[in-house]
């Protein structure tokens, strides 16, 4: 019991998604930062009297909100985009698909660059016969898997000269 004579839910996350529950927040609105640290009952860090104090805020609530994205995804079906610097977004259905898409994109784009420079900047020098064959395996699959991650480009056929001259598409691809 506090104070007041209310139940405090715990963990705090939870009161933060029956809060939701209760008076559900609209696909495409905006909850800011300060709506969080209400819902879960912490502090904004910005006010803590001390470094130790901010870093243990912060980490309490990136706890609290992590649980409470999966739970608002899996309970709810609603996605959050982060908005740099004010809150978080309610993905609206008909984005979500491409906002995951893009989301995996610019992941896998990441780590990429992150293994092949790993991979890249390698003392092969100091590196036997076979390390060398498997390092160059390694650069070999990931190689192949980031083709494998991109968007597939079409080509487009050349037009096909006709027998009286005229453009038309080649024999057999009507």
């Amino acid at each position: 019991m506090t104070d007041d004579d209310t139940v405090q839910t715990y963990p705090e996350w939870k009161a933060a998604a029956e809060a939701f529950a209760t008076d559900p927040v609209p696909y495409g609105a905006l909850l800011e930062h300060e709506w969080f640290y209400r819902a879960f009952g912490i502090e904004p860090p910005d006010l803590a009297p001390s470094v130790a104090e901010f870093q243990k805020r912060q980490l309490k609530y990136l706890s609290c909100f992590k649980a409470f994205e999966k739970w608002l995804l899996e309970e709810q079906q609603m996605a959050l985009r982060s908005r740099h610097g004010v809150g978080y977004e309610i993905v609206k259905p008909s984005e979500q698909a491409r906002f995951a898409m893009g989301d995996l994109s610019e992941q896998l784009s990441k780590n990429f660059r992150k293994a092949g420079g790993r991979l890249l900047h390698t003392r092969l020098d100091e590196l036997t016969h076979e390390q060398r064959r498997d390092h160059a395996d390694a650069m070999a699959r990931l190689a192949h898997l980031r083709a494998m991650s991109q968007p597939k480009k079409v080509m487009s056929l050349p037009a096909y000269k006709g027998p009286e001259g005229q453009f038309s598409a080649p024999p057999g691809a009507q």
